[in-house]
């Protein structure tokens, strides 16, 4: 067949390839950027572990929940997590984390300042504790920002879910909406990550984590399975003086 129909014979000469008309570096071939660039200089993660000593696991007693430090005595969590009246019960504990080999570090708890300094936003899901000895100086501070996340971008949350060992989410942590008061995002969390920092890539800290689940999105008749956080553009703005004062805001 290939003979009686005259199939050997090319329609047309092959053209000499005389010259390489792809990539002139094999670099150029052998690597690229799919997608999003996720690259990050290796100090993200230096940074990610001198914010995480700020984190710490606050046990109620009848609940557990997340906190952080916001200055050398005061603490930030949900007010769902602290109420005024589980102040005194409450332990608050810090470096309560495992090892890359699963071996429990050293914890350090502490309590509340008797009569210290306690304000609280049931609105805005806030609360802000004076903890005695100065736990921000031990371990560490986290800076606020009013910067306002966008849909797109992605924010990290570290956590003690389901009061576990701190934990930390930063992968699949995309925001998906965003306004003036609430931050809403796909970053993992569990139950007792209530009162952790949602940081942006700077490890700023741009919202509070106060809930999860199918969620409405406002201004919307929509509902989404997502989490959500109070931005600390909203929490700054609603600070009594005298902590603004305090975190020199």
């Amino acid at each position: 067949l290939l003979k009686q129909y005259n199939l050997m014979t090319p329609v047309k000469a092959p053209e000499e390839i005389t010259e390489w008309q792809g990539p002139s570096q094999p670099r150029d071939v052998l690597e690229k950027i799919v997608g999003e660039n996720t690259l990050r200089n290796i100090a993200f993660l230096n940074r990610g572990l001198e914010v995480s000593r700020a984190v710490a696991l606050v046990d109620v007693g009848d609940w557990v929940g997340t906190g952080f430090m916001i200055s050398s005595s005061l603490m930030m969590t949900n007010s769902h997590v602290m109420p005024r009246e589980k102040l005194k019960q409450s332990d608050f504990r810090f470096n309560y984390q495992l090892t890359f080999d699963g071996v429990a570090e050293v914890a350090k708890s502490y309590r509340a300042v008797t009569g210290g300094q306690f304000h609280i936003n049931p609105d805005l899901d806030y609360s802000i504790v004076e903890l005695e000895g100065s736990p921000g100086d031990d371990w560490a501070t986290v800076p606020l920002s009013m910067m306002l996340p966008s849909k797109g971008t992605r924010v990290n949350i570290i956590q003690h879910p389901a009061g576990l060992p701190k934990q930390i989410s930063f992968q699949n942590n995309f925001v998906e909406y965003s306004d003036e008061k609430v931050v809403q995002y796909i970053t993992s969390t569990l139950n007792g990550s209530s009162g952790s920092p949602v940081f942006d890539d700077f490890w700023r800290v741009v919202a509070l984590h106060h809930a999860g689940g199918m969620l409405p999105e406002p201004n919307t008749n929509n509902f989404y399975f997502r989490n959500e956080g109070i931005t600390m553009s909203a929490i700054i703005k609603d600070l009594p003086s005298n902590i603004r004062d305090t975190l020199k805001l």
